[in-house]
């Protein structure tokens, strides 16, 4: 019962993990994207 639930737990907040990674991954990449597109526009770099 209790390793059950550990197991679930564990399960559960490895997904959370996964989960905040690729939404973190996909900011990132957003941000870069609008950093190109600023850059591009002002030719700031």
């Amino acid at each position: 019962m209790i390793t059950k639930l550990l197991r679930s737990h564990s399960l559960n907040s490895e997904i959370t993990i996964n989960n905040f990674i690729t939404e973190f991954n996909f900011i990132e990449q957003r941000n870069r994207t609008w950093l190109k597109s600023c850059t591009y526009k002002y030719n700031i770099l």
